[in-house]
């Protein structure tokens, strides 16, 4: 899936960036760009009809330009679209990931590692990281 015609971000991208996705959010939606307007239906948390179901079909452009949304609403709708509750979740996962050496950071690396069949990777980050396994990630 695409936001506004774009891809997701890489893995480890800077919060700017998704706050510059959510202010291009914002300003596609001002202009009726058609993008926006299906990402804004799918996700936006005050319209008619449960988010992300086919409930929202029906609403139309003009109902979607008439519902407030501002800069907290973009940012909630680029969150959800990357599969989060919040913005504040989306950012909180942003800054572990991108923190070196941190836990989230390892596991995201070793999925990365598994996604694309990197198995030397997988097994240095096992080997230099005892601690990093299925039981780091137990309840």
């Amino acid at each position: 899936m695409r936001i506004l015609g774009n891809s997701p971000l890489p893995l480890r991208s800077a919060r700017q960036q998704y706050e510059k996705q959510a202010q291009q959010l914002l300003d596609a939606r001002r202009s009726g760009d058609s993008a926006a307007m299906r990402c804004i239906r799918r996700y936006h948390p005050y319209l008619p009809g449960r988010a992300d179901t086919v409930e929202r079909d029906k609403l139309t452009d003009s109902e979607i330009l008439s519902a407030t949304f501002d800069l907290a609403g973009a940012r909630f709708v680029v969150a959800s679209w990357y599969g989060f509750e919040s913005w504040p979740k989306l950012t909180d996962f942003v800054a572990a990931v991108t923190q070196e050496g941190s836990l989230v950071s390892l596991f995201e690396s070793a999925v990365e590692a598994i996604i694309t069949g990197d198995v030397d990777t997988l097994q240095m980050l096992l080997r230099n990281n005892p601690g990093v396994g299925p039981s780091t990630f137990d309840a």
